[in-house]
Parts: structure tokens; sequence; C-alpha cells
């Protein structure tokens, strides 16, 4: 259960997918189930964490864990949240909806606001809601807060004599319970099937499963060595070029679990995954997943994306995440924090607190820091109705998207 550097391999092609998906969705429609593998990566890693973890009372383990949760995302979702509330401030008139999701977004919610708002991820409002990807971490804030009780009561944690068994045997029943929600959801409510953590559940769960698979039942890995690594991966690709449906998300989870599972030093797929580039971008693909979008949102409400921007916003992407994980992320999940753990959870607390009080000064009627032009903003049923393209330099800007009929701007051209 200890670290295996293939597995930032994996991030890192989960990263590229759903980067190169909301660069152009026609180039990789599916590259947006990057976030599933992102999921049943998270399921297997917060396992292992927990499986490690021993403690002699719940509270302890349970404040541990958050203690842990608080050093690893909340520093950079908090200079990024800032950052991006100031940056849609300048570019938007009408910055609410944003700055209501980067609030929700601190304290885990953000996708139950989004789902509450009705937001389609795929439509563009939320290409244009610069806190859009923070929905997959509201997701996995949801479930920590189920998923330590359940190690704990099952005895996992406290390695009783059945507690793997036990955990196995809850989780497949809770995963299995996740999945037919997730499939009736599909079919009946889309959005709710997208964004709650009842009907992702399933796949989190998958991960879990995977490392009781190797730890609980070694005999599993043995049977799968006639499955060459690289048809799985060759399979994922194959799946992330296709118009997602249900069954391609468990394909994509199904591929993944199995690449946790069969993955070994001596195959040239792990390799391949270990090589520089792919461990860099995995180390970073946080810091990747948060600030890949802010950059894109800015690009929408200012010179669009186009084929000469995107060298340019490609290598924003990288210094960014770069610089949030190096300055931020890193050193702060590793810096002294206060001697306990309650303590830092506290402190978590108060700079979630924090950030969403300087967030709702953006709120404030009669606030604001808009640069740009109020002539021609555009609503947001007129951004549903409407294709749109924004055009225009950084030199020359006013913030305003621009619908575009035929071959006529008919909102106002930058």
């Amino acid at each position: 259960m200890g670290y295996r550097p293939e597995i930032d391999g994996l991030r890192a092609l989960a990263v590229i997918a759903v980067i190169i998906n909301h660069f152009n969705r026609e180039l990789l429609p599916g590259g947006h189930l990057g976030v599933d593998i992102f999921f049943v990566i998270s399921g297997y890693v917060i396992t292992a964490s927990l499986g490690r973890q021993s403690s002699a009372t719940i509270s302890e383990f349970i404040t541990s864990f958050y203690a842990r949760r608080v050093k690893r995302l909340l520093p950079a979702l908090l200079v990024s949240g800032l950052a991006s509330a100031l940056l849609i401030c300048l570019i938007n008139p009408k910055p609410d909806l944003d700055i209501k999701t980067g609030i929700c977004s601190l304290f885990g919610a953000a996708n139950l606001w989004l789902y509450g708002q009705s937001t389609n991820y795929f439509d563009k409002p939320a290409e244009l809601n610069i806190f859009t990807q923070t929905w997959s971490l509201g997701v996995e804030e949801q479930f920590y807060f189920i998923f330590p009780l359940l190690v704990w009561i099952s005895g996992f944690s406290r390695q009783t004599k059945h507690g793997r068994r036990n955990l196995a045997i809850t989780i497949s029943i809770l995963l299995t319970a996740s999945l037919l929600l997730y499939a009736h959801l599909s079919r009946t409510n889309q959005p709710a099937a997208f964004y709650l953590m009842s009907s992702r559940f399933w796949e989190l769960a998958a991960g879990c499963l995977s490392l009781l698979a190797i730890t609980q039942w070694p005999q599993i890995r043995a049977k799968l060595k006639w499955i060459p690594p690289g048809l799985a991966v060759a399979l994922i690709l194959f799946i992330l070029h296709l118009v997602v449906k249900t069954r391609e998300s468990i394909g994509i989870v199904a591929l993944t679990s199995l690449l946790l599972i069969r993955l070994q030093p001596s195959d040239f797929t792990y390799r391949i995954l270990c090589t520089k580039i792919f461990q860099w971008l995995g180390k970073i693909s946080y810091s990747l997943y948060l600030w890949h979008w802010i950059v894109l949102v800015l690009s929408r409400w200012t010179v669009g994306i186009h084929a000469w921007t995107i060298p340019i916003q490609v290598g924003l992407i990288l210094a960014t995440a770069s610089l949030s994980h190096h300055l931020v992320e890193k050193p702060l999940r590793h810096s002294n924090w206060p001697s306990t753990n309650l303590q830092t959870v506290l402190y978590g607390v108060g700079g979630m607190l924090s950030g969403s009080a300087i967030m709702l000064v953006a709120l404030i009627p009669g606030f604001s820091i808009y640069a740009g032009s109020r002539q021609g903003v555009l609503s947001k049923d007129q951004l549903l109705r409407e294709p749109y393209r924004v055009k225009g330099t950084l030199g020359q800007w006013d913030g305003v998207p621009c619908i575009l009929g035929e071959g006529k701007d008919l909102g106002k051209t930058i």
C-alpha cells in the first residue's frame, strides 16, 4: 500500500484528456471522463492512506484524516479560488453565479450548487463559469465525510481479523446501489447523475475495491496477468474518443481499476507511465486541473480559443500549475502546521471562512471592479439560445462574449 509511481502516470493521462476536451470537445469527445479516472484513483489512494493510519479512537482517526485533507487540498484551492474571483470580477459585469459557485467550492459543495441551479456541465453558461471545474472536488469531499466512518466501523483501519472482508462487503453493496442509481438517473435526470456524490460513489468505491483486491485477494492479480496493460490503456484511449453514454463511464472505471490491480514494474506500460514527463504532469495534476479551467474561461471571455492562441494558453496552464504546485501546494502540505490535528482542521475551517468572506464582497450591491464596457452584455438566456464566440485582443478588450449569426455579429463586437 506504499507509493506507486505509475499512479502519477495515470493521473497525467487523466488530466491530459480533460484539458484536451476542455479546449475543444470535438478533438476528444469523451475526454471529460478523465475525471472518472481521477475518482477511481482517489478511492484507491484514500483507502491505502486510511489503511496505514493507526489511531486509538475514532475521533483521533477522523481528525487525523481531515487534517491531511486540509493540508493536501485547501491551500491550492484557496489561492486559485481567490485569484479566480478577482479575475472574473474584472471581466464579467455580472459575476454573481461565479462568486456563489466559488464560495460553495471552498466548502465542498460546488457540485450541489451547480445542480441546484440546473447548470448543465456541457452548456455555454458552465463554460463561462470560472469555478465549474470544482464540482468534482465537491464529490470527493462529500465522499470523505462518509468513507472514513465506513473504514473505522468495518475494522479495516484497526486491522481487526475480518476488517478487510467487512469493508469489501460493505463497499460492494454500496457500489452496486450507487451504480444502479447512476444508470437510472442517466436516463431520467442527467445533471443529477453527473453532479451528485450518491451517483458517483461507485467510481470511488471501485478504487477502494481495487486496493482490497491486491491486499486481500492477491490471487486476483495473478489471474489478470494474461491481460496486457497496454491493451487496457488502448481501450481507455478509444473510449475517450467516443460520444459518452452510461456504458462508456462504466468501461473507463473498470479499465482504470484493472490497471491499478494489474500494473507491475516489469510491464512496458508501467515504464511508460513512469517516464519523467508523465511523472511531472501527474505530480502537478491537482494544480493543473484547477488552473487549466481558469485560463480557458479567461480566454473565452477575452481573446477566445484559436489555433494561434493555443500554444500561449498551454504555456500559461503549465506555468500557473507549476507555480501553484511548487509555491503553494507542495510547501504548505509539508510545512509545520499546528501541533494537533484538530487545530489543523480548525485552521482549515478558518481559511474557508476567510476566503468566502473575501468573495462575498463581490456580491455587495453596487460593488464592481468590471474593467470593460457594459454595452452588449449577453444574458444567460441569449447564451443558451445562440452559439457564441469571443473575439478580440488583449490590447482591445471589453470582456463581452459575442453572438455570431450568418456572418453578422448579433451582439457587440470587440
